[in-house]
């Protein structure tokens, strides 16, 4: 499978800090929305890793996905607020995964996340945890 990231792919444009300037956040997405096209036009298993923090982003990647005759399955890592926090306190930003992201910013993404409904489709929760194995 293929693994489309926003994070990585920011990371790979020299951007380590979120949140992007709403424009580079748009040409992200147009980029990997266009590599997700043409994976899907390859018939290859495709992997988003973005954030789907709301119903209505989901939504339209399950619309696209369903036109195609995708059914997609929604990977939820239910992780508590504390940990995320103190995860991101440690990132240095100098991998793809250590994205850096101000504590506050972090804690509102947090708190207006809208967990996934089984109105959405099939989801498996994933119960986060504290090591990174």
């Amino acid at each position: 499978m293929t693994i489309l990231s926003f994070d990585k792919e920011s990371f790979r444009r020299g951007l380590n800090v979120h949140p992007l300037p709403e424009e580079t956040a748009k040409e992200v997405r147009i980029f990997l929305d266009d590599q997700l096209n043409r994976l899907i036009e390859q018939n290859v298993d495709v992997v988003l890793d973005y954030s789907f923090w709301s119903k209505e982003i989901r939504a339209e990647y399950i619309a696209l996905l369903k036109k195609h005759g995708i059914t997609p399955v929604i990977y939820y890592i239910k992780t508590p607020k504390e940990i995320i926090l103190d995860r991101i306190r440690n990132r240095k930003g100098s991998r793809p995964d250590d994205i850096m992201l101000p504590e506050q910013v972090a804690s509102y993404y947090y708190d207006h996340f809208q967990p996934p409904t089984a109105d959405e489709g099939t989801i498996i929760i994933v119960e986060g945890c504290e090591s990174r194995e």
